[in-house]
């Protein structure tokens, strides 16, 4: 396991000590999603061989629970609802948005879509799903019904997006290396505002969970900062080399963790934008998520490694716990 403090400069930020490694089967093909459900009890790994399994958790490892199964293509995304801890959306290259109940292990509704679907987001609340397909067309849903709400059909190449917080605005990454700023109860194009900062396209955005900022990262290898009230950039991050796939924040925003084609997973503290940490990987890692109550980091990637769970008492401050989720 590795500890997470801050001690004084001439002393590494991270410590290690003696760790328990467990190790399952894990998806036969890439894995190109990690989430956590909103209570930290269930992990969701969604894979090209068209699978999406779940993972539970409990206080001394992660084991194999559920197989989902009914996309016929890769299974780019998938996102817990954020307040129902049994619900899951997924979204598909089939042109297929389905919403899961775990409880009855299968898809309790399913909406075909006109693109293939690469991107979703669910808004706050959890009344609309949204996803961005390979058209740069992002569809809205109403949850209840999954009744098509509002399809926005964008000019340049959109990417990643998310709603705010407070579901006032969803910030959109696009290729132009801006951020479009659109409307969050009623989502219309063209947008609000657009913020510039990136001069290579912008892939990824994270929402910090108590809501003060967010990031989003390019393919320039450059991580940026915003405060999310006034929607300026405070601070990047560029201690990467190659251009950023994923994002995420800790459970108290204190962490912002990157994936990259740096074939490493990078840890940065949020407030001083020191790099606390590089979790060296054989190769790129596609997806990364923090546990939503405690320092537990999931992360995908194509290592021959089922998965490797690191765990260990909380004897410091702060325990990182290290999850690998990887393809046979």
């Amino acid at each position: 396991f590795l500890m997470l403090r801050r001690p004084p400069r001439s002393t590494p930020l991270y410590s290690s000590a003696a760790s328990d490694v467990y190790k399952r089967q894990g998806h036969k093909k890439r894995v190109y999603s990690v989430n956590w459900n909103c209570t930290g009890t269930k992990l969701g790994s969604a894979s090209a061989d068209t699978s999406i399994r779940i993972w539970n958790l409990d206080a001394t490892a992660l084991e194999k629970g559920t197989d989902l199964k009914g996309h016929t293509d890769i299974v780019e995304q998938n996102v817990w609802h954020p307040t129902d801890e049994n619900i899951l959306a997924s979204a598909s290259i089939d042109k297929t948005l389905k919403i899961w109940d775990i409880r009855a292990q299968k898809a309790v509704k399913s909406e075909k879509t006109k693109g293939s679907n690469i991107n979703l987001a669910w808004n706050p609340d959890g009344s609309i799903v949204a996803v961005g397909d390979k058209e740069d067309v992002i569809s809205f849903y109403d949850y209840r019904t999954l009744k098509l709400i509002k399809n926005l059909v964008f000019k340049v190449e959109v990417n990643e997006f998310a709603w705010d917080k407070t579901s006032s605005v969803i910030f959109i990454t696009t290729a132009a290396g801006s951020i479009y700023v659109i409307n969050g109860n009623k989502p219309q194009n063209p947008p609000l505002t657009i913020l510039g900062c990136h001069t290579c396209p912008c892939v990824c955005i994270a929402i910090d969970p108590l809501g003060r900022y967010f990031a989003t990262g390019a393919t320039d290898a450059l991580v940026c900062l915003w405060d999310a009230y006034e929607m300026a950039c405070i601070r990047t991050f560029s201690n990467l080399e190659l251009q950023l796939i994923q994002l995420s924040f800790s459970h108290d925003g204190k962490f912002l963790a990157t994936t990259s084609d740096d074939e490493k997973v990078a840890i940065f503290h949020v407030d001083t934008g020191d790099l606390v940490h590089e979790i060296k990987c054989k190769a790129a890692q596609h997806t990364v998520s923090w546990n939503p109550k405690k320092y537990l980091l999931a992360y995908a990637g194509e290592e021959p490694v089922s998965y490797t769970h690191l765990r260990a008492h909380e004897t410091l401050r702060y325990l990182v716990c290290r999850l690998l989720l990887e393809k046979k």
